[in-house]
């Protein structure tokens, strides 16, 4: 069953849920960034979620997404110092398939680690998408959108991406209910008209 994202359109606040996802926390030696780039030539649009070194992640967290288990990335702006939340990207990625004649995804001999691959992309424009159960600063997670089906949201001004007034959050759901989530405070590394970069809080 998909989890997916806080449902109503983009530009419309939500009430996020939080309390069930994997959080990294600040103070230990995690690692997550976004990265969010609108090209003019949109076959170089780019949003690239990772999220390494992290808590601890169960291989029955992880579900199988070879046969049943979705996975999708929510991301959300927060504005109007925080008081206001917009669901700013939703993508995922379906269990099993085929991408050209090679199955989407595959798994590691040990079940620890699996990997989506379409180098064509989805619908959504999910290209990658890698994660690993781990112990306490080995879990690891990877999404990337790439190209045209990218949808990439509308930036809030002339001067910069995203609000971030005074963060964006981003999550991993799967059809399992595990959640993995990464907070970026403002300021970030860069939030400009074409693109936004930063590191987690």
């Amino acid at each position: 069953m998909r989890r997916g994202c806080v449902r109503g359109p983009s530009g419309t606040s939500a009430t996020l849920s939080r309390h069930a996802c994997i959080r990294l926390q600040a103070g230990r030696h995690t690692e997550s960034r976004f990265r969010v780039r609108d090209s003019a030539n949109d076959l170089n649009d780019l949003v690239q979620f990772t999220w390494s070194r992290g808590a601890p992640t169960l291989v029955s967290e992880l579900g199988d997404p070879t046969h049943t288990t979705d996975y999708v990335l929510c991301a959300y702006d927060f504005s109007m110092s925080g008081t206001v939340v917009t669901k700013v990207v939703e993508a995922g990625a379906a269990p099993a398939g085929l991408c050209g004649f090679k199955p989407c995804w595959k798994a590691n001999q040990a079940g620890t680690t699996y990997a989506y691959k379409n180098r064509l992309t989805n619908v959504d424009g999910v290209f990658e998408l890698v994660v690993k159960a781990a112990p306490e600063g080995k879990a690891k997670l990877v999404v990337t959108l790439k190209g045209v089906n990218a949808d990439l949201p509308a930036t809030v001004g002339v001067n910069q991406f995203f609000a971030q007034d005074d963060k964006v959050i981003v999550q991993v759901h799967n059809g399992e209910g595990t959640c993995w989530e990464a907070s970026y405070g403002a300021p970030a590394i860069k939030n400009l008209v074409d693109r936004f970069i930063d590191k987690n809080d």
